[in-house]
């Protein structure tokens, strides 16, 4: 049996709160609607030496990618969230569902991190307490960090690790605001795409991991021994048209790691 991964809502939201989800079931869209690019041959200098172009090929075919998008569990926007430009240049977030009466937004300003260059936009970081508490089995801690390849650019939350096994923890959406409001508090132009954080939309990625102590080396080989190394990358994590790597064939028996 895996280890276990628990989320704990109050009652009353119940079926109100879009509740938190595997990554594997929440693909961003434009990934999924990217078409695959098929392979092709081409004469390398004559008709009788043939290659096959690998460099029509998208980042969905890209390994690292798309087992990244397998991984954890993500936190959905449990309400629309509307960010504004007050006309002192503070920014303003309302949230449209008011049934969630226990929402608070709170600014952790610059006095907290004064010695940090390149400072959010607003000079805070904003945080808002999910409806989620989180707790793991004994030896899991959780990284949380930001969905990246959903590619919401309006925001980014930050990235923590929590010992969740030792403690439970209601999971904070800690982000910062990156970019100037330039419409201020004005409701008849809001960009739907830029200022509105919609209900559903991952706010938070959640990665578990066993807590273990690591070591490293750090080797310097000859040119020979980094380019075998290299073109073993090339050999072991790429399909033929008519093959599956070994990377492919281990990650089918891997099966799914979060459920």
């Amino acid at each position: 049996m895996g280890l276990r991964v628990n989320f704990y809502c109050k009652e009353k939201y119940k079926d109100r709160v879009p509740e938190p989800v595997e990554s594997s079931k929440l693909f961003p869209k434009w990934f999924s609607n990217l078409p695959l690019n098929d392979a092709k041959y081409f004469a390398d200098g004559s008709i009788y030496n043939l290659k096959l172009n690998g460099e029509g090929n998208n980042i969905k075919k890209c390994l690292g990618i798309t087992d990244f998008l397998n991984t954890g569990y993500l936190i959905p926007s449990w309400t629309d969230f509307v960010f504004r430009e007050e006309e002192n240049g503070d920014l303003y977030v309302n949230w449209v569902e008011n049934y969630f009466e226990e929402i608070n937004y709170t600014p952790h300003d610059e006095s907290q991190y004064s010695t940090m260059p390149n400072k959010p936009i607003y000079g805070h970081y904003g945080k808002v307490e999910t409806p989620w508490v989180i707790k793991t089995d004994p030896g899991v801690s959780c990284l949380l960090t930001h969905p990246v390849w959903h590619n919401n650019k309006s925001f980014t939350t930050s990235t923590v690790v929590f010992h969740t096994d030792k403690s439970p923890l209601n999971i904070p959406w800690f982000f910062e605001w990156n970019y100037k409001i330039q419409t201020k508090m004005n409701v008849d132009n809001i960009d739907l795409s830029n200022q509105v954080i919609s209900k559903g939309e991952p706010l938070i990625l959640i990665i578990p991991f066993y807590r273990k102590k690591y070591s490293s080396n750090i080797n310097y080989v000859s040119d020979k021994d980094f380019e075998n190394m290299c073109m073993a990358q090339k050999n072991l994590t790429r399909n033929t048209p008519f093959s599956k790597c070994p990377y492919v064939k281990f990650k089918q028996n891997l099966g799914k790691m979060f459920y």
